[in-house]
């Protein structure tokens, strides 16, 4: 093939954390245009064997004339460009975002030095935490993804409690390898978690009714009469049935379900080269480990 390299403008390398990107630049006759771009696009950048190509563009250079329809140049620059695709076995990647949530207590309580009863709401801020984990894979666990969404963990999930994490769902990327002739696939997960579970909510106070089929009220202050015990102040309760289903976790990394109950253990997923670990904002402050329930 004849082919020159642009040595001025080629081999530009950027490095982001998401990886690597680069491309490189040839001058290429028109007659090895074909076999140079098969060429390109199975290369790697130098140096960087993990840079595969990704794309390949040309642009006619010099004694461009019709032809079939289109414009045929004797010279064309051909660009390759490069990126750091995923590979199994990288290291898993986790994002954590913490947030309030906010509600209305309701009117169902007293002040404890003046013995009144509250008069207004009160705004309540309840902590949120969203997980999110980004892992490579040979294959998407489409059953497990389907089987866990919108489903919350039925026993303690890598240090959080029962039913306080819920999976949120799925985004996959794909990067295609040219030597194996198949795809790896990028796979993140986004959970949330809440201190009390997902199947705990807040009840607002009942207020009793009257002789009369209206909503009681003391008759010399007019302050709301609320029904006895724990029904007349706002607290934490679970409705039942749950809101939540519940499920195990472990498939969506390709592990089986504690004490057996099918996920498999010798799906396509790899182990994972390293072992992070995060502490709740709670006490106590469990460890999280990547590959361990209970």
């Amino acid at each position: 093939m004849s082919y020159t390299e642009l040595h001025a403008d080629t081999q530009k390398l950027t490095m982001t954390p998401q990886g690597y990107t680069g491309y490189r630049k040839w001058r290429v006759s028109v007659g090895d245009i074909d076999d140079f771009i098969v060429w390109a696009s199975r290369s790697n950048f130098p140096g960087y064997p993990k840079m595969r190509c990704v794309s390949v563009e040309m642009e006619g250079l010099t004694g461009g004339f019709e032809r079939r329809g289109w414009t045929e140049y004797s010279e064309y620059v051909v660009t390759a460009n490069y990126s750091s695709a995923p590979w199994l076995n990288e290291p898993p990647q986790e994002n954590i975002e913490f947030s309030l949530e906010t509600f209305e207590t309701g009117e169902g309580r007293t002040w404890l030095n003046a013995g009144t009863t509250m008069d207004s709401s009160m705004t309540i801020q309840n902590p949120t935490l969203t997980r999110t984990i980004s892992f490579v894979s040979e294959s998407i666990p489409l059953t497990a993804i389907l089987g866990a969404v919108g489903k919350v963990n039925y026993k303690t999930f890598q240090g959080f409690p029962p039913e306080t994490l819920l999976f949120l769902g799925a985004t996959t990327d794909t990067a295609y390898r040219w030597e194996s002739g198949d795809y790896v696939y990028r796979i993140t997960y986004r959970f949330c978690w809440k201190r009390y579970g997902w199947n705990i909510v807040w009840r607002q106070p009942r207020q009793a009714i009257d002789d009369t089929g209206m909503p009681a009220t003391d008759p010399l202050t007019g302050d709301p009469i609320w029904v006895d015990g724990d029904a007349g102040i706002g607290a934490w309760d679970r409705p039942v049935p749950a809101l939540y289903d519940t499920t195990y976790f472990e498939p969506l990394f390709g592990r089986a379900i504690p004490g057996g109950g099918g996920g498999g253990t010798s799906g396509p997923y790899q182990p994972f080269a390293k072992q992070p670990s995060f502490k709740l904002p709670s006490d106590p402050q469990p460890k999280i480990d990547w590959l361990k329930s209970t």
